[in-house]
């Protein structure tokens, strides 16, 4: 297998499934992947809900041993959660590391938005990005993980909605840096780590993996120094396991958030 190459700009243990955002939803909505809502307040005594609760701010100076891990948000619509059960179980496993997951794949949330050919109206990816800006749950993430469609709607819809001030992300299929059908405004000082393999179907049949990567390039903004590509060359639109533990491993984490070069010219 090809060596991966990386272009930049410079140089609690189980989590939880949120495909609902309304006070009064059925609990079956909320689910703990791998474990069973009996098995959900095992971590911090939290309870199952219905809702999504606005948490405490990071900086609060709370001593539990949750707010001692990097909170990692995943937005579960295109990250492979089920289809790559083994990469995601060993990152459940790191202690380092608090992970809850919003929506699910084939959840109510699991529809492009009209803007989209075949797109439908809410709910849909953006409402689930809406939700997501005004429950408090990205201001309290050290990090935001996205794949495929969610690289494509929810990271960009939140990008305007937070600019500079949104967390770090790591979007698997490099989505938002793909032709959409609205420009993205790319906020200038936020930090993002593009995934992206060179046989992924998002790739059009007539461009070779480097014309594929040197476009997704170009539309990064030159005002933007914090973003880096990591590339593939054998890896389709899901990655390997080994990749995807490589890929979302504490030390990536930390890196991303605490990369604060002055942005340089690409």
């Amino acid at each position: 297998m090809p060596t991966p190459t990386l272009w930049g700009g410079r140089k609690q243990q189980s989590y939880r499934i949120v495909d609902t955002f309304t006070p009064t939803a059925d609990p079956a909505d909320l689910r703990f992947f791998p474990h069973d809502l009996q098995q959900g307040n095992r971590h911090g005594g939290e309870k199952p809900r219905g809702s999504v609760q606005k948490a405490k701010p990071r900086n609060s100076g709370a001593t539990t041993s949750r707010n001692m891990r990097l909170a990692v948000t995943i937005i579960g619509p295109g990250a492979g959660i089920h289809s790559n059960q083994e990469a995601w179980g060993a990152l459940d496993q790191n202690p380092k590391l608090y992970l809850q997951v919003y929506g699910q794949s084939r959840g109510a949330y699991d529809r492009y938005p009209p803007s989209w050919p075949g797109g439908s109206p809410a709910p849909n990816l953006e409402s689930l990005a809406e939700e997501l800006t005004s429950s408090g749950v990205v201001e309290n993430s050290h990090c935001i993980v996205l794949g495929s469609r969610g690289g494509q709607i929810v990271l960009p819809h939140l990008w305007s909605r937070f600019g500079d001030a949104m967390p770090p992300a790591i979007v698997i299929n490099g989505g938002c840096a793909l032709e959409t059908p609205r420009p993205i405004v790319w906020p200038k000082d936020v930090v993002t780590l593009l995934v992206m393999g060179g046989q992924d179907y998002f790739r059009k049949p007539e461009m070779s993996v480097e014309q594929y990567m040197n476009e997704a390039r170009e539309r990064v903004p030159k005002t933007n120094g914090f973003t880096a590509q990591l590339v593939v060359p054998d890896m389709g639109h899901i990655p390997e396991p080994k990749v995807l533990e490589a890929v979302l491993s504490h030390r990536v984490f930390v890196a991303l958030k605490s990369w604060s070069f002055s942005p340089s010219q690409f």
